[in-house]
C-alpha cells in the first residue's frame, strides 16, 4: 500500500495505525514479550502475555484470539520486536486500519494477522472494532476499536439470526449477548467459541403454527431440545452462561420436548 503526502495540503494523509477523532484516552505504553518472535507493525492486534515481569507484554495476536488492543503508528519506528517498547490503543479507540475486502459502515470487523489487516466478521474469529468508513482492498478506514474480553458495550448488542436451510446455526458470542431468530426449520445451534462467564440469551420468536425442534448443540449445555410449540406469534426466551468451557443452560425448563 502506497502513501504519499502533498507539501501544500493543510492536514496530513491518515497513515495505517494512526488514532483519529482525538482525543482518544485509551492508549497506553507496553513492552513487546522478550520470547517474542513476531515483527509487530502499526495496525497488528496484541494479546497480553504471561511472561514474568514488572511491565505489561504482549504479543502479535493470532486471528482466532481475542485482541487487548492496536499498535499505534509512531514517527521514529514502524516495526517492532521483542523488548521493544511501543504504544497501544485500547477498545473505544477510533484509529485507521488497512481494509482486506469490501467492508460497509456500521460492520463488524475481524483481524487478519498474516496480513496485519482487517475484514469484515465472517462471524468466526473475535470482533476487534466496528466499521466507521465504508471501503475496499487496500485502502485506509476507520473504526472504532471494540473487545469483547474488555468491553461492556459489545457484549449488550443484539444479533438478528436466521435458521438456515443447513438447519445448523453457528453463532459468534463476540459479536453480542442476545440472538433473535424466527425458525422456519428445525435445526441445530452451535456457538464458535466460549468467552468465560459471558451471559447470552436466545429470543425466539413463532411465526405460523407449525412446530420446530432446535437443538443447542457444540459448545453449549442444554437441559434438553427445545420446542417452539404451534401458538404463532410467541416470543420465548432461553438463557445461558459460561463457565468458561460451554454455554450451560439457566432457564427457562418450559418449552423443552
Amino acid at each position: 500500500m502506497s502513501v504519499f503526502q502533498n507539501m501544500n495540503q493543510f492536514g496530513q494523509t491518515p497513515l495505517k495505525g494512526n488514532v483519529s477523532a482525538i482525543v482518544n484516552p485509551d492508549t497506553i505504553s507496553v513492552r513487546v514479550d522478550p520470547n517474542s518472535t513476531n515483527t509487530l507493525v502499526p495496525g497488528d492486534v496484541v494479546v497480553l502475555t504471561t511472561t514474568s515481569g514488572n511491565e505489561i507484554l504482549v504479543d502479535k495476536a493470532s486471528a482466532t484470539q481475542i485482541g487487548f488492543g492496536f499498535v499505534i503508528y509512531q514517527v521514529k519506528k514502524d516495526k517492532f520486536v521483542a523488548n521493544d517498547l511501543m504504544e497501544i490503543a485500547l477498545g473505544g479507540t477510533i484509529m485507521w486500519v488497512e481494509a482486506s475486502g469490501t467492508v460497509t459502515r456500521n460492520q463488524f470487523v475481524e483481524y487478519v494477522s498474516s496480513t496485519s489487516t482487517v475484514i469484515a466478521s465472517a462471524g468466526t474469529n473475535p470482533i476487534c472494532g466496528l466499521a466507521l468508513d465504508s471501503t475496499t482492498t487496500g485502502n485506509l478506514f476507520r473504526i472504532i476499536t471494540r473487545f469483547a474480553s474488555i468491553n461492556s458495550t459489545l457484549s449488550s448488542s443484539v444479533v438478528l439470526l436466521g435458521m438456515p436451510a443447513a438447519q445448523v446455526t453457528g453463532i459468534n458470542p463476540n459479536q453480542g449477548s442476545v440472538f433473535v431468530l424466527t425458525p422456519t426449520v428445525g435445526g441445530t445451534i452451535t456457538a464458535n467459541l466460549v468467552n468465560a462467564g459471558q451471559k447470552i440469551s436466545f429470543i425466539i420468536h413463532t411465526s405460523g403454527t407449525n412446530a420446530f425442534s432446535l437443538t443447542f448443540g457444540t459448545n453449549f449445555k442444554p437441559t434438553g431440545v427445545f420446542g417452539t410449540g404451534t401458538v404463532d406469534g410467541k416470543n420465548i426466551g432461553v438463557d445461558f452462561v459460561s463457565d468458561g468451557t460451554n454455554y450451560v443452560q439457566t432457564g427457562p425448563s418450559s418449552g423443552l420436548i
